[in-house]
């Protein structure tokens, strides 16, 4: 699998937030086909519901919230580019969180 990061990848990173604020966007595991763990970063490719959630919430939608609920493990990140080509990149996480995350995408 190529490693590269491209430009249609995305960096979600999170949010140190200390109220509980609602996330204006949230992905769940059937938003997501495939992912992988790299150094506590997790590289994931949407699903077509993924996508289709996108197509609303993408250009106008940088600077807001978002929240990857997947693996029992939830985090609220700041969206930073726009999703193209239907990748995107986000953590940090723990290994372990990562790990979890990736194995619950992938079916495992």
């Amino acid at each position: 699998m190529n490693l590269r990061i491209t430009a249609s990848t995305i960096l979600l990173s999170s949010l140190l937030a200390i109220q509980a604020l609602a996330a204006d966007f949230r992905l769940i595991r059937s938003d997501f086909s495939h992912a992988e763990e790299r150094g506590g970063l997790v590289f994931a490719t949407l699903s077509d519901s993924g996508q289709a959630k996108f197509q609303v919430f993408n250009e106008a939608s940088v600077g807001k919230k978002l929240t990857i609920d997947v693996g029992g493990v939830s985090r609220e990140m700041l969206m930073r580019a726009p999703i193209h080509e239907g990748k995107l990149q986000f953590g940090p996480f723990s290994l372990e969180a990562a790990q979890k995350i990736v194995s619950e995408i992938n079916g495992r």
